[in-house]
């Protein structure tokens, strides 16, 4: 089964594949986008796009979703503390050789430090 079958079975079913308590209780509705007919959840029952449409890119901006106002540091911190209150442990910075790559000298801020090795890359 390819990612195109199993999307066509989890969207024919969404209620077995995607019900999930959290967007009942904070009144999400499931939407089909009008440009690429992809499905989307959304707070806005009248949205017709949905996020991933180009003529909607970054629509938040200039309308933040709440009052809270952070600096770079504080959002840091703001999610930090999020996972230490959710029993995670907070790990000073350090740098990391990406030994496991010749074209990085330290490994970039993604996804690079869970890469599996595959080969000589």
């Amino acid at each position: 089964m390819d990612k195109k079958e199993i999307l066509k079975e989890f969207s024919s079913d969404p209620d077995r594949y995607y019900k999930v308590n959290l967007f009942q209780e904070q009144g999400f509705v499931r939407k089909s986008c009008l440009k690429c007919k992809r499905f989307f959840w959304t707070l806005d029952s009248q949205r017709g796009l949905c996020p991933d449409d180009a003529d909607d890119t970054y629509s938040f901006i200039g309308d933040p979703p709440t009052a809270k106002r952070f600096d770079y540091t504080q959002a840091w911190k703001e999610v930090e503390s999020f996972f230490v209150k959710n029993n995670h442990t907070s790990v000073s910075r350090y740098p990391v050789v990406c030994r496991w790559r010749d074209d990085l000298y330290f490994t970039i801020a993604s996804i690079v430090d869970f890469q599996r090795i595959m080969g000589s890359k």
